[in-house]
């Protein structure tokens, strides 16, 4: 019987992987019943929500704005280098968990012991 031959990963699969670490992750960093907000480009957050699993409540929002406040709720974020990471990390929010991909990474935030305040950088949120 001829032998198989490996195909080396695509960079979807990898970073489908990466997407299911990630929620991982963050679902063993929520408490029980605690929503998990994602932010990032419209287009990324919908893989992470899904990697999440339904039975985790989340919802998206855009990383170039001001990050919602809700009590006992989590941040995941698509990039590290967002103006939502500043200001989340800026006003307290501890790093519950950090998922390398690339040059960026993902991050999973506590809850900030202040109010974001935000100021958007244009060249990151001109998309």
């Amino acid at each position: 019987m001829p032998r198989r031959r490996r195909t080396p990963l695509s960079l979807l699969t990898i970073l489908a992987l990466l997407a299911a670490l990630t929620g991982v992750a963050a679902r063993a960093a929520a408490a029980p019943g605690a929503e998990v907000l994602v932010g990032g480009p419209a287009l990324e957050t919908p893989v992470l929500r899904f990697a999440l699993g339904f039975e985790t409540p989340s919802r998206s929002f855009d990383d170039c704005a001001a990050p919602p406040v809700e009590p006992s709720a989590i941040y995941l974020l698509t990039r590290q280098q967002s103006p939502a990471a500043e200001a989340l990390m800026a006003a307290g929010a501890p790093v519950l968990a950090r998922v390398e991909r690339g040059l960026d990474a993902f991050l999973v935030l506590g809850q900030p012991s202040a109010t974001p305040k935000i100021e958007p950088d244009p060249a990151l949120c001109s998309r």
